[in-house]
């Protein structure tokens, strides 16, 4: 997968590490790895459209204000960029 020059030119932003998908990342050249809630999701210190792909694994369910967090990560994805992430899901039973 970290094979081709596309790939490898890929900027990484992950946030809290996704079990799997991180160790791969990380062979990347340009991943870059912060933890939640050191970095504030809804200020990060980051440049505008510094990331292709920005991940975040369950955390914004613990932010204040979701919707600004989306909105930042929004900010610092390049266009065309992508942000995937988890949330934790709960039964009712």
């Amino acid at each position: 997968m970290v094979e081709t020059e596309r790939v490898r030119s890929l900027r990484v932003l992950d946030i809290n590490r996704v079990a799997g998908v991180s160790t791969v990342l990380a062979k990347l050249p340009r991943y870059r790895q912060l933890s939640y809630p050191a970095i504030d999701m809804m200020a990060m210190d980051l440049p505008d459209g510094s990331f292709d792909l920005l991940i975040h694994s369950d955390s914004i369910e613990h932010i204040a204000e979701p919707r600004r967090a989306l909105a930042e990560c929004r900010r610092v994805l390049a266009p065309g960029g992508f942000c995937c992430f988890t949330v934790p899901v709960l039964s009712a039973g």
